[in-house]
């Protein structure tokens, strides 16, 4: 004899949504998700870190940098209309830190007025309606307290939330609501560490600093370390000294005093035609003349390839030889810039 049952159907989903388990807000997340791609949007699992050199890796430019405002040493991270005395230095992890990470940042805090920031690219598009949560490391040589904030491309404060450092190393995580793409204004937006208040001179460490999406931080994602260069090298290239008389770019002598020169295809695409600038440590080179100094006097370069018009000191450069810029063995470097602004 042949028994059938018959269940009425119902949708697992629906049926948990409707026991209002208590799973949090990751859970909720990955319960709304309709198919793998929804999931990996609503828990930010495709991408992790939204910032750049957030473990304070790269630092292109300079590992101290001592001044009021710009960018300053770990690429992608500037101050902007820092008080006086603002000093930022790269130190290495000794081992006993609670964090893996081979480096950290250390500001020298003025009395007022003192902030670090990452402008970052493309942030509406996908943090738009999403909780977002920020998670750091800090230390400071007295307790400190100081905002940290989201800031929209159109400079309107989104978030304002309170953080900490003490006289060990503490961990802080915050988590900012979900804002809509016409609250982030455009594609551009500014995470802003700062102290605004009167307060007497301190000094910040601060590591492994993580921006992702989700109600709660994650650890911390550790991209090995071309990926960092490359993803810094889309908004700061800099050619450096090597130790030896590095040709930096190749070029022709066009006049007597007139160079063109190629300074070769950049890693990545840059955000922007970049800047460009040279420090004393380079100078021109071409069979007649030896070695010369030199101005800048046309910026050639695309977001692909560098590419200059050199004014040389002192006429006397035969037109059509071949001539170089090189590192004279003082430093030099060529440095290449398409901020985020």
């Amino acid at each position: 004899m042949t028994v059938k049952v018959h269940k009425p159907k119902y949708n697992l989903k629906e049926k948990l949504d409707s026991n209002n388990l208590q799973t949090g807000q990751a859970g909720r997340d990955t319960l709304k998700s309709e198919n793998m791609r929804e999931l990996f949007s609503n828990t930010g699992t495709s991408r992790k870190n939204i910032l750049i050199n957030g473990g304070f890796d790269v630092w292109q430019r300079a590992t101290y940098f001592a001044a009021t405002s710009g960018y300053f040493g770990p690429d992608q991270w500037f101050s902007a209309g820092a008080a006086a005395g603002f000093i930022a230095q790269r130190l290495a992890s000794g081992g006993t830190e609670p964090f893996a990470s081979k480096y950290y940042t250390r500001v020298q805090m003025a009395s007022s007025n003192t902030n670090i920031n990452q402008n970052i690219e493309h942030t509406g598009r996908y943090m738009a309606d999403k909780y977002v949560t920020l998670s750091f490391w800090a230390k400071s040589d007295k307790p400190v307290n100081w905002k940290s904030k989201l800031i929209s491309g159109t400079q309107t404060e989104l978030a304002s939330r309170d953080s900490y450092a003490g006289m060990e190393w503490t961990y802080n995580e915050i988590t900012f609501p979900p804002f809509s793409y016409a609250d982030w204004g455009n594609d551009v937006a500014k995470l802003y560490f700062g102290r605004e208040f009167s307060e007497e001179n301190a000094r910040l460490d601060i590591a492994e600093v993580q921006l992702e999406i989700g109600s709660q931080a994650t650890p911390f994602e550790r991209l090995p370390i071309y990926e960092t260069l490359l993803n810094c090298y889309r908004y700061c290239y800099v050619l450096t000294d090597d130790g030896s008389t590095t040709n930096f770019g190749i070029g022709t002598v066009e006049g007597t005093a007139i160079a063109a020169i190629g300074l070769g295809n950049f890693p990545v695409q840059m955000y922007s035609v970049p800047t460009v600038a040279t420090n004393s440590g380079v100078s021109f080179y071409s069979p007649t003349t030896g070695s010369r100094g030199f101005s800048v006097t046309s910026n050639r370069s695309s977001t692909a390839q560098g590419a200059l018009f050199l004014t040389i000191t002192s006429a006397g450069a035969s037109p059509g030889e071949s001539c170089s810029l090189f590192n004279n063995g003082s430093g030099g470097k060529v440095t290449f810039e398409a901020k985020i602004v």
